[in-house]
């Protein structure tokens, strides 16, 4: 993403906009990018449930299921076609039965970070298309290959684009922790009767789980090829402090692969992996038992302190605790 909302050392909230990676830009879409990390902050001023959502359990989101990705896929539709009519209560209905079909898929933990990702991350999305004068991009196709996260700004502005027709104080159940689809279904009433499938939609899901799958065997197979030497960390204190939601990867067998950044720390050492790629073994994200780095430069030894500083790499151990191997260096840090 090219925007970050940050909770800063002393408590205040800082939002930042790399403009280095827009590129070429409107006035008006970057007026509303600031507008959408300006939201955040004011989330962060005002605390509330509906913004706690646990990063972790987007690990465990079944990207690669076909069943969820289609269901996904013909809500999209039904919320594209609802924002579409003024009369849009029954496209409504089948999109949130259509909801009920994929979250009999999920665990509860899994709904729960779906919806908190919908208001922490779709009523800033609702707030930027407002000032934009326009509606969320609802694609059923392209649904199907979003991940959980990035596809709730546009479910999460989609249905607070519904509530706000609707003329009632939504807002103040949002603030209690209430979600913006419990709400929505409150107001329609219940309804279990779904739109006819979608041959083209179910296809295309088919389609996205398979590619999930040998995305992620081509990631791993990416980062094994990465030249150079190598550091592994081990232990059983190791602690990451920092990562990048959307650039990590849930890989088989208890790994994740961290794409863009992640932090490490452990006892007297810390590690620092910026716009490079670290594989973490271990189903705990914040407590892995080992992190692998890919094309680690010579380090510096001073003061009895295994260093490196570049770009992409900072770490910082003691000498004692880093031995030489034939493809780089190992520590054991336990």
């Amino acid at each position: 993403m090219a925007n970050t909302a940050v909770r800063l050392p002393d408590g205040t909230t800082a939002a930042g906009i790399l403009l280095s990676s827009l590129g070429t830009i409107s006035a008006e879409r970057l007026a509303s990018l600031v507008i959408h990390e300006a939201f955040h902050v004011w989330q962060a001023a005002h605390p509330s449930p509906a913004w706690e959502a646990n990063e972790l359990d987007a690990l465990t989101y079944p990207a690669g299921d076909a069943g969820v990705l289609h269901a996904r896929a013909e809500e999209t539709a039904c919320l594209g076609a609802a924002l579409s009519k003024t009369d849009w209560q029954g496209d409504a209905a089948k999109a949130l039965a259509w909801r009920a079909v994929r979250h009999g898929l999920l665990s509860a933990r899994q709904r729960e970070y779906e919806q908190r990702a919908e208001t922490l991350e779709g009523l800033a999305q609702f707030i930027e298309s407002q000032f934009l004068k326009g509606l969320p991009l609802l694609d059923p196709l392209a649904a199907v290959s979003l991940g959980i996260r990035p596809w709730a700004y546009f479910s999460g502005a989609a249905l607070a684009f519904l509530l706000a027709r609707s003329g009632e104080d939504w807002q103040a159940e949002v603030m209690s922790g209430t979600p913006l689809d419990s709400i929505l279904a409150a107001q329609l009433g219940a309804s279990d009767r779904t739109s006819e499938i979608t041959p083209a939609l179910a296809e295309a899901a088919a389609h996205a789980a398979q590619a999930h799958t040998l995305r992620l065997e081509h990631l791993r197979r990416q980062f094994e090829a990465l030249p150079g030497k190598r550091l592994r960390l081990s232990g059983s204190k190791l602690r990451v402090v920092g990562f990048d939601p959307l650039n990590l990867h849930a890989l088989p067998d208890g790994q994740v692969l961290h794409t863009r950044y992640v932090a490490v720390e452990v006892n007297d050492g810390r590690l620092e992996v910026l716009a490079a790629q670290a594989l973490a073994e271990g189903a705990d994200l914040l407590n892995p038992t080992a992190l692998s780095i890919a094309s680690v430069p010579e380090p510096s030894i001073v003061g009895g302190r295994w260093q490196i500083q570049t770009a992409t790499l900072r770490a910082d151990f003691p000498a004692a605790r880093v031995r030489a191997t034939l493809d780089g260096w190992e520590a054991d840090l336990d």
